[in-house]
């Protein structure tokens, strides 16, 4: 049984347009498939820190909130924050918790050795 050749166009154009829809979704809205993250940040786990305040800064992606142990931090235009903690003498344990806006959410936690004696204000 032969085909009319302009079903097979028509087929063939639809084919290639939903294809280009799938191609265009995935570009659009692909990257909250991996949910948000912390692409970098300035400190370790069992970083060892002999100055009082830390400064932790770094970026972020498909983040739309963050907290450092519980207080929301700023995220900036380019997905980039900076936030100031002091921490007490000894093991401290900073947690970081990103969420996207559809509410997904990773946590991630850094343990940090403070061997400062005393805060000094700069």
């Amino acid at each position: 049984m032969e085909r009319a050749p302009r079903t097979l166009l028509f087929r063939g154009i639809g084919i290639v347009f939903f294809i280009l829809i799938i191609i265009f979704a995935y570009n659009r809205f692909g990257r909250y498939l991996h949910g948000p993250e912390i692409q970098t940040i300035s400190i370790t786990d069992y970083q060892e820190i002999t100055q009082q305040p830390l400064v932790i800064n770094g970026t972020v992606s498909n983040t739309e909130t963050m907290f450092i142990n519980g207080r929301q931090v700023s995220l900036t235009d380019d997905d980039t924050f900076q936030d100031i903690i002091v921490l007490s003498t000894g093991r401290s344990i900073i947690e970081i918790e990103v969420i996207d806006s559809f509410a997904a959410q990773r946590s991630y936690r850094y343990t940090i050795v403070n061997t400062a004696e005393s805060f000094e204000y700069e």
